[in-house]
Formats: structure tokens, sequence, C-alpha cells
């Protein structure tokens, strides 16, 4: 048994159209918000590292006593 076309060409193309430019904006938000994500976890990764502060003290090297030879 062969089903009715319920709409003609144009129309067919007209939902097409429709479909695909839903999809797509769906997919640019989708990747809008995963790039926000990622901005934000990279703020908060970049926060929460403790960073390492410079000594002003000389090294242990400097401060020990040459040894004598024998």
């Amino acid at each position: 048994m062969r089903l009715q076309e319920f709409a003609d060409a144009e129309e067919q193309i007209k939902l097409w159209k429709l479909i695909s430019d839903s999809v797509w904006h769906s997919i640019k938000l989708q990747a809008i918000e995963q790039g926000q994500k990622r901005k934000d976890l990279q703020k908060m990764q970049n926060m929460s590292v403790p960073r390492a502060k410079p000594s002003k003290k000389p090294s242990n090297v400097a401060l020990r006593k040459p040894t004598k030879p024998p």
C-alpha cells in the first residue's frame, strides 16, 4: 500500500529548511554553552591553584661553611 503525500514539494522543502535551521541553531547554542563552561572551569582552576611565592632568603648552599681538606 502506498502512502499519499501530505504536502507538495515546496511545502516539503520549507519543512526541511525549518527542521535544518532548528538543528543548526541548537548545535550553535550547545557550542556556546560548552565554550562558556570551559572558560568558567579554567577561571576556577586558575583561582584555586596556589602560586609559589618567590623566596627572598638566599639558598642554603650559599650559607654552608667550607669544609677543611683532609
